[in-house]
């Protein structure tokens, strides 16, 4: 005997919704501290991003699209937006006009490099130096998804230093 009551499936909750905003609105739900995943689709990547990632053995294409979600701005915050901690590894606190450049890191990186995940993902590394230090931005590749996806971004004072090796562990 089936239990179930017609269009039972219907009312289950989505997995995440995808916003139909701007990265400042997503932030703000991040602030909010929903219990909800919230996506953001960014852009595709580019001919210069699907080149350099190839050379570093990653082969994605165009279908792949950029997205950050509110998981991941909570995650950055809490990890790297306290003023006293960031100062002791030698880095800066973000805030959030810092989550307004990603558009333009992963558009004009300075740099760009790989990384494993401890499930064994890609993670892209990208660093862009600004005015006021030089930011990396994470994100992993999500295969089955067709996502490159923000995992966390930090801002380091400008040293004159390579991207570190160990982006992962900052």
């Amino acid at each position: 005997m089936n239990n179930s009551k017609p269009n039972e499936q219907e009312a289950l909750p989505n997995v995440f919704e995808y916003l139909k905003g701007t990265i400042p609105d997503l932030v703000s739900i991040a602030k909010q501290k929903r219990n909800d995943l919230v996506k953001l689709t960014l852009s595709k990547p580019t001919e210069r991003q699907l080149a350099d990632l190839q050379s570093l053995g990653i082969d994605i294409d165009d279908k792949y699209v950029h997205t950050i979600d509110n998981f991941s701005i909570i995650h950055t915050f809490k990890q790297h937006g306290n003023a006293k901690t960031e100062a002791s590894r030698g880095q800066i606190a973000l805030a959030d006009a810092d989550f307004n450049r990603i558009p333009r890191i992963i558009e004009d990186y300075d740099g760009i490099g790989l990384d494993k995940n401890d499930r064994s993902q890609d993670v892209i590394i990208y660093s862009k130096t600004f005015e006021d230090g030089v930011t990396y931005y994470l994100e992993e590749v999500r295969v089955g998804r067709k996502e490159l996806s923000m995992v966390t971004m930090y801002k380091r004072k400008l040293t004159g230093e390579p991207m570190p090796k160990n982006c992962l562990r900052f």
